[in-house]
C-alpha cells in the first residue's frame, strides 16, 4: 500500500485520516499490520496503531502483539 498522499486535491490529514478509515473498515488485520511495519509510520498513523494492538489484545493474542511490537521497534533501537 501506498503511504504517500496524492499531490492534488486532498491535504496530508485528509488522506491519512481516508486510508487509516478504510483500512479499519476492510479490517484486515494482516494487511494494517504489513502497511505500517513496511512504511515505518506507527507516530503518522497512531490510529492504525492502536487497533492492531487493541485486535490483538482483545483476542488474547499476547505473542502476536509482542512480535508485532518488537517489529516497529527494530527500526528506533537502530537510529
Amino acid at each position: 500500500i501506498n503511504a504517500y498522499p496524492p499531490q492534488k486535491n486532498i491535504s496530508n490529514k485528509e488522506f491519512l485520516k481516508f486510508r487509516s478509515d478504510w483500512l479499519i473498515k476492510n479490517s484486515d488485520l494482516n494487511l494494517i499490520e504489513n502497511y505500517l511495519v513496511k512504511n515505518q509510520i506507527i507516530d503518522v498513523h497512531p490510529k492504525l496503531t492502536r487497533y492492531v494492538i487493541d485486535e490483538y489484545l482483545s483476542n488474547a493474542n499476547i505473542k502476536k502483539l509482542l512480535i508485532f511490537i518488537m517489529i516497529l521497534l527494530i527500526p528506533i533501537r537502530l537510529l
